[in-house]
């Protein structure tokens, strides 16, 4: 009875958390999307325009142009990331409640907090970088280096290097789902369908044999102690 008043409570702390994360990605996303409108307009303009300039500013006008388009492509896949952050941060958080569970770990909500907070970092940093260089290069040092700290931090909380590294590398693949899944223009709904029947088979399989009314037991110092 104890379990499942822990993962009830868990599970509605999730959704609260994930709500309270999706507000600044929501906020900012708006921004981008009016930015890209913006450069969009811009672009526009200069591509109605080069047609009227001398064949002296042909070249200066395709510069400035390609650029343009460069950062509108750039702010137009960091608003399609801002857009699916919602299910990312809830897969995400899904994941590492089951790992929590099936590890016996027993986190608390402070450590999700903090996995929270870095989910949340990774969009700014993603958002920072895209300025200075291409989209899927800022995307994939903020990937990488979000799991390395991921890890780093679970390994203490878990008491299981195995436990901290396999979320690192779920977080890994979701990142590489999520890069698909903005990058694709079309099949974005088949593609997301699948990908949630994947993972709730994936979690059926691991979850199978838990017995949800004992009370997890913790490998401590070589020995099972039941919590």
């Amino acid at each position: 009875m104890e379990m499942r008043l822990t993962l009830f409570w868990k599970v509605i702390a999730i959704i609260a958390l994930t709500c309270i994360l999706e507000v600044p990605l929501y906020i900012v996303g708006e921004y981008i999307a009016n930015k890209v409108t913006e450069l969009n307009s811009v672009s526009s303009l200069i591509v109605d325009s080069a047609d009227k300039l001398t064949s002296l500013l042909h070249t200066a006008v395709d510069t400035t142009k390609d650029g343009v388009v460069d950062a509108s492509y750039n702010y137009e896949l960091n608003a399609r990331l801002f857009y699916y952050s919602v299910f990312f941060l809830g897969l995400a958080f899904l994941l590492l409640l089951v790992i929590d569970f099936l590890a016996h770990a027993k986190l608390h909500l402070f450590h999700y907090s903090i996995i929270g907070i870095g989910l949340l970092l990774f969009y700014l940093v993603t958002l920072a970088l895209s300025d200075y260089v291409a989209f899927p290069f800022a995307y994939s040092i903020s990937a990488v280096l979000c799991a390395l700290l991921s890890m780093f931090y679970l390994s203490s909380p878990m008491n299981s290097i195995g436990a901290s590294v396999g979320y690192g590398v779920v977080l890994l693949v979701l990142f590489g789902l999520n890069f698909y899944l903005v990058t694709i223009i079309n099949n974005v709904l088949i593609f997301s369908v699948i990908c949630l029947f994947i993972l709730f088979v994936t979690v059926l399989v691991l979850t199978r044999t838990v017995n949800w009314n004992e009370p997890p037991k913790r490998i401590e110092g070589g020995a099972e102690k039941i919590s």
